[in-house]
């Protein structure tokens, strides 16, 4: 599980910081598939990369190399996150994920926001989310 800031949040928390731009030496053009069913894709702005909209069998994003799928991801808001584990719902993406040869679950936001929840009992998702990367 990542917990992952916007780059306007990365901004202001650490102003000065470049991400770097450089790629993988050996790989000459990057593809990212981008799962048909996410409605709100990252748009991958100046990244040097293919994007290309497809169905995948597991995550919203991919990496290809070569014709492989090498690596997918999960994207989750908080929101969204909470209602996943409530719902018992992430436990099946996480199924999923594992058959794949590297996954990630990318949640966009800072894990301190898990224990601001006015919802539910903070300690529920963040007892879920520790299950869950034990399993």
């Amino acid at each position: 599980m990542v917990f992952w800031q916007s780059p306007r949040t990365v901004k202001q928390s650490r102003p000065g910081v470049r991400r770097p731009t450089a790629r993988a030496a050996g790989i000459p053009e990057l593809e990212v598939l981008v799962d048909i069913r996410e409605q709100y894709p990252y748009r991958f702005a100046d990244q040097r990369v293919r994007v290309t909209r497809r169905p995948l069998p597991a995550g919203d994003y991919a990496v290809m190399v070569d014709g492989r799928l090498v690596a997918t991801v999960e994207r989750k808001s908080l929101v969204d996150l909470v209602s996943s584990v409530t719902g018992a719902r992430l436990k099946y993406a996480l199924a999923d994920l594992a058959a794949l040869p590297h996954a990630a679950v990318v949640v966009e936001d800072r894990y301190a926001a898990v224990f601001k929840q006015d919802r539910v009992r903070p300690a529920v998702v963040a007892d879920a989310l520790a299950e869950l990367q034990v399993t």
